[in-house]
Parts: C-alpha cells; structure tokens; sequence
C-alpha cells in the first residue's frame, strides 16, 4: 500500500520521566513485551526515595502468553 510504513519502536514508546516513591518506601519499575511466535521478555529496576539504584533483573519466556502474564512472571 502506498504510503504506508511499519511502527518502529521508538514511534509506539510512550515517553515518561521517573517519579520518587514516598519517603522510606521502595519502587519498582518494569515493562514486559511479548510477540507470537518469539520469546516472552519483561525487565524491572528498584530504587529507594532518593533514586538509589538497589537492583535490576529481567526474564525470558519461551511460553507465549500475553502482556499481562508476562509482567505477573516476571517476578
């Protein structure tokens, strides 16, 4: 078709800055993306309230399933 084109990525992000958790708690960011016929990925950084870097981690799943289950998997 003319004029059409693929979404790229960086065209389907939605842009977003870091917010603090409340004093003395903790907060953990993560996203998942899943797409059939490929592996399930999800990812997740934890920081304090003073946006200290306590952690990091990320999963694989050869399963497909959708966005949902795969941030609840991620654990």
């Amino acid at each position: 078709m003319r004029g059409s084109r693929a979404h790229t990525p960086s065209e389907t992000r939605s842009e977003s800055r870091w917010e603090t958790p409340n004093q003395h708690w903790i907060k953990c960011n993560y996203d998942g993306t899943y797409s059939n016929g490929r592996i399930s990925q999800a990812g997740w950084v934890i920081r304090n309230d003073r946006g200290t870097y306590l952690g990091a981690g990320q999963a694989k799943e050869h399963q497909q399933c959708g966005t949902q289950e795969d941030r609840c998997e991620a654990n």
